[in-house]
């Protein structure tokens, strides 16, 4: 299923026109449009509370820069991003405010249903739809009691593969490879999981994914007329729209997860099955918003991690660099990912 044209409603969020979409298992209301998302249409529930939405998002340009944060709030951290501006964590009344200084304000309520975001004079809306599709949304699945990875995924015969890895190792490019060899993409960069009495399972996210031009060029030696867009982190983000890959629209049981680890060009590929100790320490390692959780929320994920760890296995995957051994790469991994029981 492709991403369909936005649907558009009256609902009881305060807003006189909604969005509505499906991301990450949850039903989520915009009073802006949402590009990539998945359309979601009132009685067909995804997520906690069927027919209702979840999580609630507001939008409003800040003429004079005052932003979110008020007089009560207290300060509780302050720490550099990987874009260069500094973060800010606040705590005030029933909400916590995400500041990225000289760019934006985002508050998130204390059950996690209702987001806002006001943005600094000068700012491009576009920042504002990436920063709420990661971090602000990771934050929101977290309060809301569903763990998540930064990880990208895609769906094989056997259920969810999940590639974990640093920034910049390739864990978007191997789901990019593995989508168009046929396996259809789940999510990329965050992977929202939730635990029911039938096993793990993982919801998927927006039809697209991020790569550098180096995996672009790689990857598509012909890229005329897919059109893929700035990220504002000196990637582009190209869409999956059956052209070259499909997407999974529907949650599926989470097969495995794979922590990548990139080798020199001539290095052959080596595969293996963690121990749980070691499973559970990469997982931890690549949680989302692991620096702005309170003590509750990371118990809460590290009590799941334990579980996730002991029932779904973790490899760790070592393999070369360049893109021409790519396709071989793809095949042993999904080889290697069937044939393990």
């Amino acid at each position: 299923m492709q991403i369909t044209a936005t649907k558009r409603s009256e609902l009881s969020t305060g807003f006189a026109t909604c969005h509505r979409y499906q991301v990450y298992g949850l039903r989520l209301t915009s009073n802006i449009p949402l590009p990539q998302l998945q359309a979601s249409t009132v009685g067909e529930g995804v997520g906690e509370n069927v027919g209702e939405q979840n999580v609630s998002f507001e939008y409003v340009p800040n003429a004079d820069g005052s932003g979110l944060v008020d007089s009560s709030a207290q300060l509780v951290k302050r720490f550099p991003t990987t874009l260069g501006d500094d973060l800010a964590l606040y705590r005030q009344a029933e909400e916590v405010v995400l500041r990225w200084e000289g760019r934006y304000d985002f508050s998130i309520s204390s059950d996690g249903r209702t987001v806002r975001c006001q943005s600094m004079p000068g700012q491009d809306v576009a920042g504002v739809r990436a920063t709420l599709y990661g971090a602000i949304l990771s934050y929101v699945l977290h309060v809301k009691g569903t763990a998540n990875l930064h990880a990208s995924a895609v769906v094989t015969p056997r259920g969810a593969l999940g590639f974990m890895a640093d920034p910049g190792t390739g864990k978007s490019t191997l789901a990019a490879a593995c989508a168009k060899a046929g396996q259809p993409l789940l999510t990329d960069d965050l992977l929202a999981l939730e635990e029911r009495p039938e096993g793990f399972i993982a919801f998927p996210g927006f039809a697209s994914v991020s790569l550098s031009n180096l995996s672009l060029g790689g990857l598509f030696q012909n890229r005329t007329g897919m059109g893929p867009t700035p990220t504002g982190d000196g990637k582009r983000r190209l869409v999956v729209d059956g052209r070259w890959a499909r997407f999974a629209d529907t949650p599926v049981p989470l097969r495995g997860l794979i922590v990548l680890r990139r080798g020199s060009a001539r290095a052959p590929t080596s595969m293996e099955r963690l121990p749980r100790l070691e499973a559970f320490r990469s997982l931890l390692d690549h949680t989302n918003c692991m620096s702005i959780l309170s003590i509750d929320l990371l118990r809460r994920q590290m009590k799941f991690l334990a579980r996730l760890a002991n029932e779904i296995p973790v490899w760790d995957l070592s393999f070369p660099t360049g893109f021409t051994r790519l396709e071989g790469l793809v095949e042993e991994v999904l080889l290697a990912t069937e044939s393990v029981a």
